[in-house]
Order: C-alpha cells, then structure tokens, then sequence
C-alpha cells in the first residue's frame, strides 16, 4: 500500500518564539518530535509570524481592497 505524503503547516504566533520556557513553544516542539518519528516522508513547515510583515489594516488600506473586489 502506497502512503500519501501530507503537507503539514505549523503557524506559530507566540510573541517570543524562541523562548525555550513557553508552554506553547513546548508542545510546538513535542509534537514536531512526534510527527518526524511517524510520518518522516511528510512535509513539515513552521511558519513563524514574528519573522513576518503583516502590514495594519487602516480605513484607507480597507477602502482600497473595497474598490478592488467591487
């Protein structure tokens, strides 16, 4: 039987991601044991929310996506 590979994303959003004591960051790295130990041909990707830009969205920015979609 032929497994299918499952593409898994991880989105951390902890304020401090490196924070070794967090209980978060605790489950986020059990669970990243478990799941290399069971399905090692899957993907795994972590996407880590403080590395990345997320720009506010304002009254302007809204009425601009607004006009785009109407």
């Amino acid at each position: 039987m032929k497994r299918k590979i499952i593409k898994t994303l991880i989105i951390n959003a902890h304020p401090i991601p490196n924070d070794k004591n967090s209980c978060s960051n605790k489950l986020q790295q059990a669970f990243v044991s478990e799941f290399v130990s069971k399905f090692y041909k899957n993907e795994l990707e972590i996407l880590n929310l403080t590395n990345e830009f997320i720009p506010t969205l304002n009254e302007s920015m809204l009425n601009t996506f607004g006009k785009k979609i109407i």
